[in-house]
């Protein structure tokens, strides 16, 4: 894929098309059909709790009304993200939350949304879609990490529960590949794989002695080699 006419853009040069404003925050996107013919432009404003969907005829962004704004949060705010999925006709977002891993339907016809909420405790990291399910860091009540995963479709979740101390600052943004999801955060890793059984596993690694990491100075990323 390239740009059209990319000979003929300057830096100076006229836009092709711009969208209308929106408010100052640190939004994330995601572009689907949800429950509607042609597919959409959202916003995701995790500071206040906000969806938002741009309008195609008005082009004008109108926020997606529950009556009580979610609590989207993480202690670690590079290690914010969501998930996207479900079919081409109807999608979820995955989203971490004060209440854990809220699963949150949207209805654009009627300008809503729905929203579950799986977890004993607040997100301490961002979700992952792997191996068929959505999992999510979470603080459980004895103050160590749980990992709670929810399948892609209407299972209930899986709750693993570890030893693992909550780390301070939260977790980082994930690195993953088709066999393991890892989340650094300032004392190690928390690594999630499968067994030789074909079960889920938790290992915690921590840094070696003398080494601490430094992620304000770029983000982590899984080799290849």
């Amino acid at each position: 894929m390239r740009l059209a006419r990319v000979e003929a853009r300057l830096a100076a040069g006229s836009v092709d098309r711009t969208l209308p404003a929106l408010d100052s925050a640190n939004y994330r996107f995601a572009v689907h059909h949800f429950d509607v013919a042609c597919p959409l432009l959202m916003a995701i404003d995790p500071g206040r709790g906000r969806l938002l969907v741009l309008l195609p005829e008005s082009q004008a962004w109108v926020a997606l009304d529950k009556g009580a704004r979610l609590q989207l949060g993480c202690p670690n705010a590079r290690g914010w993200r969501m998930e996207l999925a479900g079919m081409p006709e109807r999608a979820t977002l995955y989203l971490p939350t004060t209440r854990g891993l809220a699963a949150v339907t949207p209805a654009l016809l009627r300008l809503s949304y729905t929203v579950e909420y799986f977890g004993d405790g607040p997100a301490i990291g961002g979700p992952v879609a792997w191996a068929g399910d959505v999992w999510l860091p979470v603080q459980g009540r004895d103050h160590c990490v749980h990992l709670v995963g929810k399948p892609l479709g209407p299972a209930g979740p899986v709750v693993l529960s570890t030893r693992i101390p909550v780390p301070p600052n939260g977790f980082e943004a994930p690195v993953f590949d088709a066999f393991h999801v890892n989340w650094p955060c300032d004392q190690g890793q928390l690594i999630l794989g499968v067994d030789t059984k074909g079960g889920k596993r938790v290992d915690w690694v921590p840094w070696p002695d003398a080494l601490a990491p430094v992620f304000a100075l770029g983000c982590p990323y899984r080799s290849q080699l």
